[in-house]
């Protein structure tokens, strides 16, 4: 399958990923959307391809991952906290159990 012949969901300038928007200039987007979801939800109903997230597109049981991450869109993923709380026994706790479940998903 040539995946640059199929019909493209990409997203339109109000999405904000200038990288992601620059990648897709190659590709004829039949369809432009301003939100991943809307994306994601484009292509669960067959309108074509898109790329999107892992956790969208992976958590999804109607979707079919095409090919591996694209390295040029991959985005650190940064767990925040205030400064007040990050002491705060049940808040590490918590942000401890996060850091370890992505890494443990290779996300």
């Amino acid at each position: 399958m040539s995946l640059q012949k199929e019909a493209w969901i990409g997203p339109d300038v109000h999405l904000g990923d200038t990288a992601f928007e620059k990648w897709m200039m190659d590709k004829s987007a039949a369809y432009k959307l301003d939100s991943m979801l809307g994306m994601q939800s484009a292509v669960r109903h067959g309108a074509g391809i898109a790329v999107l997230p892992c956790y969208l597109g992976d958590a999804d049981e109607a979707l079919l991952r095409l090919s591996a991450p694209i390295e040029a869109l991959t985005t650190p993923l940064w767990l925040l906290t205030h400064p007040d709380l990050r002491r705060v026994a049940r808040v590490r706790t918590f942000m401890e159990a996060m850091a370890e479940g992505v890494r443990n998903q290779g996300l």
